[in-house]
């Protein structure tokens, strides 16, 4: 698939395309401004599949770029991931609303990007299978292309499930909502979704029970976990078409991408829990954590007071933030240059020694978090001379 990259830093546009360029198979388009990428797609070269926006940017930015490409219908489908330091609610909702599907906070990991970027072409291809499912309705051409809008609910099950703040809320609106428009107004249904112990549905108390119904099974990684019931109510003797079936089938599926994502999430949330929770019993040992790609995602105040670094404070409340590794390549001291040098060298031992802004002499010691044999990252805690080493 083709990934098209705005950032008017050049830095940002290389260390993105070598990431996607390692880890996976899809083409990679880079532009510096906006006015260059949507002079490139007016001369209709190449079909994007996806674009990953900064914001801030001189000229035009993100948001209006996002608007110029939703306004063509060309692209108004694809989707749209921003790469934004932002992260008050009024900038990320002038980024949904302008056309973005989702958002990346800077400075990101390699691991969050790919995994972002994986979910929306996931979502692209959804959407390329739709349309492949009209070879297979052939005999029911004319039903499909009079319902063909309300094939999107599939890829609004998708769309709104990853967003959605739990799978409750997903739940709630899928079954009052999404589903029942997936299907025409001529054949009222109701939907039923089974999920572990509960229930969602759209029926009212005291509804009359559909004249037939359409049952799918939720599975996720092989394993039946709840059920998606569609009712109708029709004067067809208890006769469902195909295109109904199929239908219910798909839209199952999809709820069950939806619920992967979750389960997933929570495993991944656990995770980070476990490693906040390990990081804060060394609170006054002082520590910072470094992605693969020398990304810095986290550190905390005891390893700022070492090195006498000042922590930058962002928003209207100023709360504190992680310092970014171009914003400590900025200090000029020299007792900084020498640290970021140290954690950085790959070849550097798992013990070193390095000199404080006081002059005082810290032990640092350092640990790779690996996944699956591959380097994710590495932990560097430092100890001040005459702590014990643990």
């Amino acid at each position: 698939m083709n990934i098209y990259v705005l950032d008017d830093r050049e830095e940002n546009r290389k260390l993105i395309t070598q990431i996607l360029q390692s880890h996976t198979s899809h083409e990679v388009y880079d532009f510096s401004t906006g006015e260059t990428l949507l002079k490139y797609l007016e001369r209709g070269i190449g079909e994007p599949d996806l674009f990953l926006l900064d914001i801030i940017m001189e000229g035009m930015d993100g948001y209006e770029v996002a608007a110029h490409l939703k306004r063509n219908k060309a692209f108004a489908d694809v989707p749209i991931i921003f790469l934004t330091a932002l992260d008050d609610k009024e900038s990320l909702a002038k980024g949904f609303k302008s056309g973005g599907s989702d958002y990346i906070s800077k400075p990101f990991s390699k691991e969050e990007l790919l995994a972002r970027i994986n979910v929306h072409l996931n979502l692209r291809q959804s959407m390329r299978d739709l349309k492949n499912h009209s070879l297979e309705l052939k005999r029911d051409k004319e039903l499909f292309y009079v319902r063909g809008k309300e094939l999107r609910s599939l890829y609004q099950i998708l769309q709104q499930g990853m967003s959605s703040l739990s799978l409750e809320e997903f739940f709630t609106d899928a079954a009052r909502d999404i589903i029942p428009k997936a299907f025409s107004s001529g054949t009222p249904c109701r939907a039923f979704i089974q999920y572990r112990d509960r229930i969602y549905h759209s029926s009212d108390p005291g509804e009359k029970p559909p004249d037939y119904s359409v049952k799918a099974p939720l599975k996720v990684n092989g394993k039946e976990k709840g059920s998606l019931v569609v009712g109708f109510r029709s004067s067809r003797k208890g006769i469902t078409t195909e295109f109904e079936q199929k239908i219910v089938f798909l839209l199952a599926e999809k709820l069950a991408q939806v619920i992967n994502h979750y389960e997933k999430e929570s495993e991944l949330r656990y995770e980070a829990f476990l490693l906040k929770k390990a990081l804060e019993k060394r609170e006054e040992r002082g520590y910072i954590l470094f992605s693969a790609d020398h990304h810095v995602i986290a550190h905390n105040q005891a390893f700022l007071e070492a090195f006498r670094i000042q922590e930058k404070k962002s928003g209207k409340k100023k709360k504190k933030k992680v310092l970014t590794l171009d914003e400590m390549s900025t200090l000029t001291d020299p007792h900084y240059q020498q640290l970021l040098k140290t954690l950085l060298d790959e070849d550097i031992p798992q013990k070193v020694m390095l000199t404080g802004a006081d002059g005082e002499e810290f032990r640092l010691f350092s640990w790779p978090l690996e996944e699956e044999g591959i380097v994710a990252g590495k932990l560097w805690v430092i100890d001040k001379m005459g702590a014990k080493d643990g």
